[in-house]
């Protein structure tokens, strides 16, 4: 009787051990409806999500703890991205506005109210000197140093996101007559359009090397 135990003692200890040594990150039931975007902070310590409950939640992801609880729009948010600086956040909502935010603290540092209507998606510049976003009236192109914002008006359609090339001089955008835009960022001027596509187009992405 006496081995028996010490043998169920022993199984005891050897699943507790390997159990220890599987870590799993769980995270919270934080957010309250859809999370519409995820992304790690640069040091891969944080853990950023939006949601359609209008809100930025930032995560360890080593831990799953919730760190922060950010009230970020009164509606749906869209989109999030990060700035290629790994400094800022962008967000966009449906209550018509962007907002940018600090990713340290988690301070606002803009609010964008140029839209008309519900915002789909934003990008930043891959040389972060402009963000870029969209909705179904509009794209608008916002230069961050000289504060200037460009307008290329509609309509499109918004459940396509913005697209950018490499060296971000060229913005692509899909319109609700199923054709695409080719913009260039610096005038905000309409290059090309492209057409063929005979329903709504959903995604679009540059080529590596931006021929295509």
């Amino acid at each position: 009787m006496y081995n028996r135990w010490l043998f169920g003692l022993a199984i005891l200890f050897f699943c507790q051990a390997v159990l220890a040594q599987s870590p799993a990150l769980v995270l919270p039931s934080g957010h309250t409806r859809d999370v519409v975007d995820a992304t790690y902070s640069p040091d891969g310590k944080k853990i950023i999500t939006a949601s359609w409950d209008g809100t930025i939640k930032y995560w360890d992801s080593r831990t799953g703890f919730l760190l922060k609880d950010i009230k970020a729009h009164s509606q749906f948010i869209q989109d999030l991205t990060l700035a290629p600086n790994g400094k800022y956040i962008a967000t966009a909502s449906s209550d018509n506005l962007v907002r940018v935010w600090n990713l340290v603290n988690g301070d606002r540092a803009v609010n964008y109210a140029e839209h008309q209507t519900a915002v789909s998606s934003v990008l930043f510049s891959p040389a972060g000197d402009y963000m870029a976003s969209l909705s179904s009236k509009q794209v608008s192109i916002w230069k961050i140093q000289s504060k200037q914002v460009l307008t290329v008006s509609g309509p499109f359609t918004s459940n396509c996101h913005l697209a950018v090339n490499s060296n971000g001089t060229m913005l692509a955008v899909a319109t609700s007559n199923n054709s695409i835009l080719l913009i260039d960022a610096a005038s905000g001027k309409t290059v090309q359009e492209l057409t063929g596509h005979q329903n709504e187009i959903r995604s679009i992405r540059f080529s590596a090397d931006d021929k295509k």
